[in-house]
C-alpha cells in the first residue's frame, strides 16, 4: 500500500482522496507495479486492501476485482546475454563514477568553506538580497538537507548558474544530490557488485563499515578488502567472508566515499549507522531534516523504482533493458563456473545449469562427446586370437605369439586361462598399467574396464563370459531407463558389443549355448563392483597379486 501510496500523488496529483481514485488511476499503478516488480505480492496485497476499503467508487472495485497479477516468465526472469549484461553494467559504473565526481567537487568546496580558505573569486548568488557563496550554500545543505528557505522563489537564470556551479543537471530540482547519493545511486552501485561479485540484494543491504577489512594489496597497489557478508536465508551459515579485488575493489571504495556524507548528516542529527548502503530521500519542504534519512533498510523495489525513473538502458536497435538485481546475478552465476556466495553444488544446480545458454552449449558438447565415445567405445583396443589361430596355437604357441606381440609362455597361459580377469578377456601384463590412475604401476582398475583395455587379449574362450556381461549390462541399462543413470552402462554395453563383434557369428552361436549360471552370477557380480573390492585393497597395499584373482 506505501508503494500505492507514493505513486498517485506523483503521477495524480489531482487525486486527493479514496473516492478519488478511477479504475484508470488503479490500472496505471498495476501497470507500474508489473513493469518493476518481479513477483505480484505486491499488488496481490494491494488488491486484498482495497477490496475491503470503505469509500473506493464502484467502478474501480470493479477493475480491482478483476486485476489478476501474472506469474512472470521464465523467459522474463532468466538470465541476460553477455551484450546487456555489459551494457547494464557499463551503465551502472557510469553513473557511480558521475556521482562519485559530483560529491566528490563539492565536498572539497564544502571543506575549503568550512576552513576559511573559499576563493574570493568564487561565484556568489544574492538569496533574498544576502550574498552567498557555493561553500554557504553547501554547508546549509550538509547541515539542514535543503537550499535556505529565502532561496525558493529565485530566478530560473538563477537556478541555473546555482545547479551547474553544485554539478548538477540543469533541470535537476533536489540540491541535496550534490552531497547525497539518491536511492538511484544506490541501486547503481548495487549492480555493479552484482556485475563484479554476484552478490544478493540482502547481503548488500545489510552491510555495514565494520564488515569490510583491508586485508592488504594486490601486484598494483590496489587494497584488497575483506568483507564480512550476512546472508539471512542460510541459517547458522548466514556469516560468510568474501575477498574484493579490482574493480570489485575499486566500487567497494566508490560506495563508502558516495555515502560518506549521509552518515556524517545522520551522526549530526544524533542517528548515527555505520550502514554501507545509505541515502538520501526525496522529500519536499516542510519537513525536517531526519526525515531525509531513513533508520530502516531501504526497500528493493524503492530503489529499482528510482533507478528507471532515471535511467534507461538501450540496446544496439533501440530497444530498452529491463534492468533487474536478480536477473543480473543469474547472469553472473551462470558465466562464472566457481561458487562466490553458494556451495558447489547449489551454485551448478540453481545458476549453471538452468542457464539457458549454458544449457545450449552443454547440449552440443554432450553430442559431440557422445560422438567420441561411441567412436572410442567401438574402437576396442587389445588382442584378438580367432579359432583357427587359437586351435594354431595350442599345436605350435610359437607361430602365433610372435604375430601377436606375445611371449609363447603368455600365449600358453592365454590358452590355459591362467591370465583371465573377471572382466570376459586375459590380461597380458597387470603390473604396467596403461591406466593413467595406475601412472604405470600394478593396475588397479575395475575388472569392467578389461573389454577397453590395451592390455586385453580375447578368444573364443571368453566369448561366453563376455556375452553375460552384455545380457547383465543391458538388463541393468533397461531398468534405469528413464531415470539420471540411464546413460550409466551406455559406454560399456557399446564396448562389449564391440568386443563381440570381432567373433564370427559361429563362435558367437556356440558361446551362446556355453553360457552357465555361474556365468551370469559372476557378470552380475562384476556389473555390482563386487570385484572392484579387490582392487581398492591392492591400491592401499601396492603388493602384487596373482591375475587369477581378479
Amino acid at each position: 500500500m506505501r508503494a500505492l501510496a507514493e505513486h498517485i500523488p506523483k503521477q495524480h496529483p489531482d487525486v486527493r482522496s479514496i473516492a478519488d481514485v478511477t479504475p484508470d488511476v488503479y490500472q496505471a499503478w498495476v501497470n507500474a507495479a508489473q513493469r518493476l516488480e518481479t513477483w505480484p505480492n505486491r499488488i496481490r496485497t494491494a488488491k486484498a486492501i482495497l477490496e475491503g476499503a470503505e469509500g473506493l467508487p464502484a467502478e474501480t472495485l470493479r477493475a480491482v476485482k478483476a486485476t489478476r497479477a501474472r506469474e512472470p516468465r521464465e523467459s522474463a526472469e532468466g538470465p541476460y546475454g553477455i551484450r546487456d549484461l555489459v551494457r547494464i553494467r557499463r551503465a551502472a559504473r557510469r553513473r557511480t563514477d558521475a556521482v562519485e565526481s559530483r560529491i566528490g567537487k563539492n565536498r572539497d568546496l564544502h571543506n575549503l568553506y568550512l576552513s576559511g580558505q573559499e576563493p574570493p573569486d568564487a561565484l556568489r548568488v544574492r538569496v533574498k538580497s544576502v550574498p552567498m557563496s557555493m561553500g554557504q550554500i553547501l554547508d546549509c545543505l550538509h547541515r539542514t538537507v535543503r537550499m535556505p528557505q529565502t532561496w525558493h522563489g529565485s530566478s530560473r537564470k538563477k537556478q541555473l548558474l546555482v545547479r551547474a556551479a553544485l554539478h548538477l543537471p540543469p533541470r535537476e530540482r533536489r540540491y541535496q544530490r550534490a552531497l547525497f547519493p539518491t536511492k538511484a545511486d544506490i541501486y547503481a552501485i548495487m549492480l555493479g557488485l552484482a556485475c563484479e561479485k554476484g552478490l544478493n540484494a540482502a547481503p548488500m543491504l545489510r552491510l555495514r563499515l565494520s564488515d569490510i577489512h583491508q586485508a592488504g594489496t594486490d601486484r598494483t597497489g590496489r587494497a584488497v578488502y575483506t568483507v564480512q557478508l550476512d546472508k539471512p536465508r542460510s541459517g547458522s551459515q548466514r556469516n560468510s567472508p568474501s575477498i574484493f579485488a579490482g574493480r570489485a575493489s575499486r566500487l567497494l571504495e566508490q560506495a563508502i566515499f558516495i555515502t560518506q556524507g549521509v552518515r556524517d548528516a545522520r551522526a549530526d542529527l544524533g542517528d548515527p549507522t555505520d550502514r554501507l548502503l545509505v541515502a538520501a530521500a526525496s522529500i519536499p519542504m516542510g519537513h525536517e531534516a531526519d526525515d531525509m534519512f531513513s533508520a530502516s533498510l531501504p526497500d528493493l523495489s524503492e530503489l529499482s523504482r528510482a533507478w528507471h525513473e532515471e535511467e534507461e538502458v538501450l540496446r544496439k536497435d533501440g530497444s530498452s533493458i529491463d534492468v533487474k538485481l536478480r536477473r543480473v546475478r543469474k547472469t553472473y552465476q551462470g558465466l562464472t563456473r566457481r561458487a562466490s556466495q553458494n556451495s558447489q553444488e547449489v551454485h551448478e544446480r540453481d545458476y549453471v545449469r538452468n542457464d539457458p545458454r549454458i544449457r545450449e552449449l552443454a547440449r552440443r558438447e554432450i553430442e559431440q562427446a557422445q560422438v567420441n565415445i561411441v567412436a572410442d567405445a567401438g574402437t576396442v583396443a587389445g588382442i584378438h586370437i580367432g579359432s583357427d589361430d587359437l586351435a594354431t596355437a595350442r599345436a605350435n604357441p610359437e607361430a602365433v605369439a610372435g604375430n601377436r606381440g606375445l611371449r609363447p609362455s603368455q600365449l600358453i597361459d592365454v590358452i590355459e586361462g591362467k591370465l583371465d580377469t573377471n572382466g570376459g578377456v586375459a590380461c597380458k601384463d597387470i603390473f604396467h598399467s596403461p591406466h593413467p590412475q595406475d601412472d604405470g604401476g600394478i593396475c588397479t582398475a575395475s575388472p569392467v574396464d578389461c573389454a577397453g583395455c590395451p592390455n586385453s587379449i580375447s578368444t573364443p574362450d571368453h566369448l561366453p563370459m563376455q556375452l553375460a556381461i552384455l545380457e547383465v549390462l543391458e538388463a541393468r541399462a533397461a531398468a534405469v531407463f528413464g531415470t539420471p543413470h540411464e546413460c550409466d552402462f551406455d559406454v560399456y554395453v557399446i564396448r562389449y558389443r564391440s568386443l563381440i563383434g570381432r567373433a564370427t557369428a559361429a563362435e558367437v552361436e556356440q558361446a551362446r549355448r556355453a553360457v552357465t549360471p555361474q556365468h551370469i552370477s559372476i557378470a552380475e557380480r562384476l556389473v555390482r563392483g563386487d570385484f572392484d573390492v579387490w582392487h581398492r585393497r591392492l591400491r592401499r597395499s601396492a603388493i602384487p597379486t596373482h591375475v587369477s584373482s581378479r
